[in-house]
């Protein structure tokens, strides 16, 4: 407790740092994940594969990966910035995919009929 009480300023800083690379790195995961996710909606021959990949990617202990991207982007955040992103990327592909996969057909369908766009369908729906 005394470390605690001593160090409760450098604590505090290293929690939000913390915060603010997690965060950034869920934020980007998203930005990559969406369309890849539509892509593979798209075309349906490449989901195994990618999912594949994304999953031997994900079963890579984390220090392992961090040393993987250390010649890539040196020995800082920016390497623990893009294991998260990598670690982020099967959760969420595999989750968006099995959310686009499961959409009635007859719902894509009737949004086509009323005129939608692949645009509106894809956010409205």
């Amino acid at each position: 407790m005394n470390y605690f009480i001593q160090y409760f300023d450098r604590i505090v800083l290293l929690f939000f740092e913390h915060l603010w690379l997690a965060a950034s790195a869920l934020a980007f995961s998203l930005v990559v994940a969406l369309p890849l996710s539509w892509f593979l909606y798209d075309h349906p021959k490449f989901g195994r594969p990618v999912i594949g990949v994304l999953g031997i990617l994900y079963t890579i202990p984390s220090i392992a990966m961090i040393i993987l991207l250390v010649p890539a982007f040196g020995l800082n955040s920016i390497s623990v910035f893009f294991a998260l992103v990598i670690y982020c990327q099967i959760l969420l592909v595999r989750n968006f995919l099995s959310g686009l996969n499961n959409i009635p057909a007859s719902v894509r369908e009737s949004a086509i009929g009323l005129g939608m766009d692949r645009r509106q369908v894809a956010l409205k729906v």
